[in-house]
């Protein structure tokens, strides 16, 4: 009997363009499985089409950075078809450990390395206020303890801007580089981080007398972020 294999990457945002570098990537590192790249409102259909289809083996991997509120509601839709194939996986998000954290701040601490004397680094993510949020209080203080001048802060830190400036002022630089540490730009980033409103970040700053670059590259552009995903899988099988 033909053994049917298949992994359902699930992204929780429902723009999945500019993602064909990481599609493309994973179908030629699990050429024995059949590569689904859905949004989480898409997985159910897809699950029931391949219990129709006859597939023995599923990988469900949710494309989140922690166990939080959308990697839930994946595995909740997933686990309604766990009975449905001889083998059946729900993989962990992106950040599952302590190594994983330190994995990731190796992949990402290159990316602005280059940075001139006179620019800093911030990084913004979703973070979380449950106990999943204690990744990223975690991988702040390695983010301080081993990148010269950048920072990681959360959505739920903008409400508190004025503790980090004094962090970011003994910086002594002009131009600050807003980078997301979303896995893709949803509209978190556009619009509470980078628009013109009165609220975000990017205006926060511009009143400090900061020059302000915005970065546009979502964590799942970078290969070194794909390869911890691939591996994921492989922990899987």
């Amino acid at each position: 009997m033909l053994n049917k294999k298949a992994v359902a990457f699930v992204l929780t945002s429902s723009n999945k363009t500019g993602n064909e570098n990481f599609q493309n990537s994973i179908t030629e590192k699990f050429k024995e499985y059949e590569i689904y790249l859905v949004t989480s409102q898409e997985l159910e259909t897809l699950l029931q089409r391949l219990d129709l289809e006859k597939y023995n083996t599923v990988i469900v991997q949710p494309i989140t950075i922690i166990e939080g509120i959308e990697y839930n509601k994946i595995k909740e839709t997933a686990l309604i078809y766990q009975g449905q194939f001889n083998y059946f996986r729900i993989g962990k998000p992106l950040l599952d450990n302590e190594d994983d954290i330190l994995r990731l701040v190796e992949v990402l601490k290159d990316t602005y390395l280059n940075k001139k004397p006179d620019q800093g680094v911030i990084w913004v993510g979703h973070g979380s206020r449950k106990s999943s949020g204690e990744t990223f209080k975690l991988l702040s203080k390695v983010y301080d303890n081993l990148l010269e001048r950048e920072i990681l802060i959360t959505l739920n830190d903008l409400e508190y801007l004025n503790v980090f400036m004094d962090k970011i002022n003994s910086w002594k630089v002009k131009e600050l580089i807003i980078a997301p540490f979303f896995i893709m730009l949803g509209n978190h980033y556009k619009k509470e981080v980078i628009s013109d409103d009165v609220t975000s970040l990017r205006t926060f700053l511009l009143s400090k007398g900061f020059m302000v670059n915005i970065s546009y590259q979502p964590l799942i552009s970078q290969s070194g972020i794909i390869d911890m995903y691939k591996e994921k899988i492989q922990q899987e099988e």
